[in-house]
């Protein structure tokens, strides 16, 4: 019976033109990108025995003999060189012409395969390749082109942790990858790590990852897109450089076009979420940062972008913009809400109560801050929503001497947090926390000093940043 897969593997590389394999032939021979003896032998043979006849077939005993100098080969061991080879000449394919006019002999000649839907090594090649690689990357309007690019980089990428090649491997790859590849590799790379981030463990597994920590900076420093998606990854953790921090939120302050909404509306969250994080920043300075953030983030809606923003966001903006007294700035963004907002109706309703509640309990007018707080309670359907604006009553209630309201409240919002089936765990742990440090605040004597400063320690350990200060000026008053 004749077999399909070996004269498939010779009809791939039949497409090499004479030149195209003496250069193919240096490829294999390159220590950069094969260190592998048997590929190389087994291209000769092809090339000796199959090319120069034009003969289809391979004869597996023969070939293996050559490979291994007379001694018996089983037809596992051979498959896995076939791969091999077969993987080596994708990856000369994507190296060979980059920027080369699509329709050359042996794009074509390989698309024409794909296209039947035959079994064949390429199939087979890209399935596994993509199930290794995040499924989006590409997207659907993927060319064949990017596809090739992007397994040449997957196998250089793991030719460099195989120990097959140099440390700087990825160099010839990397120059060579069109910005559209390398940007999907940096955004999915930046998801990976967050998600990891999320679940609490290292993303060791993600290729994407991995060849983020190897990219040189020069690589990106010329295209401002490019270099926003790398500093997003250098800047994930608590502590990051400095430097890229400064560049990060240029960039992205600056990043008014060439993105579609969605794009640029994910590029100001995930550069707000790392300047969040960021452990060196003082109060002031991080919050000043997020300010001027959050303030070009609102010009780009401002000016016509599709989208919107969410309601987190302006609890963030309203938030901070109080906490630095910028009242008459928050006044004039208050009243663009209801046009900036990607919501409508009830949910507008309570998004402008709440916020407008916090306004006015950081301008200290603590009655107006009520009213507002009251009227969140039976509508907010955002858990957050829920649980912030109790919060916000009860140091309200205590500011304005209300100690029936606060008492009543404190049990009713214990009982709120115990039965809420929509409190995830952390929140509900977050929020009964919260209420028994506001007990003690309020019970613990002036000067029992040694108190204070146990109950200082657990409050700087509070999430909840809105009650966490409240405390604190509490218990240094």
């Amino acid at each position: 019976m004749r077999n399909t897969r070996h004269s498939k593997l010779i009809y791939f590389l039949a497409t090499l033109s004479p030149t195209d394999r003496k250069s193919f032939r240096e490829f294999l021979a390159s220590p950069i990108f094969n260190k592998q003896e048997p590929p190389r032998l087994l291209f000769a043979f092809i090339e000796k025995h199959c090319l120069k006849e034009e003969i289809n077939e391979l004869d597996a005993q023969k070939a293996g003999q050559f490979i291994w100098k007379g001694k018996k080969a089983t037809p596992s061991k051979l498959e896995k060189v076939k791969s091999r080879l077969l993987a080596l000449f994708m990856e000369y394919l994507a190296f060979r012409n980059w920027q080369g006019d699509k329709q050359n002999h042996q794009i074509r000649q390989v698309e024409e395969l794909i296209r039947m839907g035959e079994e064949s090594y390429i199939d087979q090649y890209f399935r596994k390749a993509e199930t290794g690689m995040d499924p989006q990357v590409g997207g659907p309007q993927e060319t064949y082109l990017h596809r090739l690019q992007l397994a040449a980089l997957q196998l250089s990428h793991a030719h460099l942790h195989q120990g097959r090649t140099t440390n700087n491997s990825l160099v010839p790859v990397l120059n060579a990858l069109d910005a559209y590849i390398l940007a999907n590799v940096l955004k999915f790379a930046f998801i990976d790590a967050n998600r990891a981030r999320i679940l609490g463990h290292k993303s060791e597994g993600i290729w994407c990852t991995r060849v983020v920590e190897e990219l040189p900076y020069e690589f990106v420093q010329q295209q401002p897109f490019l270099e926003i998606y790398f500093l997003l990854n250098q800047t994930i953790s608590k502590d990051s450089d400095p430097e890229y921090l400064d560049r990060l939120q240029e960039l992205t302050i600056h990043a008014t076009s060439g993105y579609d909404a969605q794009e640029m509306y994910d590029i100001f969250t995930g550069t707000i979420n790392n300047f969040s994080r960021q452990k060196q920043l003082d109060d002031r300075d991080l919050l000043e940062r997020l300010f001027h953030l959050y303030e070009a983030m609102i010009q780009v809606y401002a000016i016509g972008k599709d989208g919107g923003l969410v309601p987190w966001h302006v609890k963030n903006i309203v938030f901070i913009a109080a906490r630095l007294g910028k009242f008459d700035w928050l006044d004039e963004f208050m009243d663009q809400v209801p046009a900036l907002l990607r919501v409508t109706g009830e949910a507008l309703e309570t998004t402008m109560d709440y916020n407008l509640g916090v306004e006015q309990f950081y301008q200290g007018n603590f009655e107006g801050a009520i009213r507002h707080f009251h009227r969140v309670l039976p509508t907010a359907r955002d858990i957050f929503y829920a649980t912030d604006a109790r919060a916000y009553l009860l140091m309200a209630f205590y500011e304005t001497g209300d100690t029936l309201g606060m008492e009543s409240l404190l049990h009713s919002f214990r009982m709120f947090i115990s039965r809420g089936q929509k409190v995830s765990e952390t929140h509900r742990k977050t929020y009964m926390t919260f209420m028994r440090l506001f007990r003690k605040a309020l019970t613990i004597p002036r000067h029992e000093k040694l108190r204070l400063q146990e109950l200082k320690a657990e409050i700087e350990g509070l999430s909840f940043s809105a009650g966490k200060l409240w405390l604190l000026q509490r218990i240094r008053a």
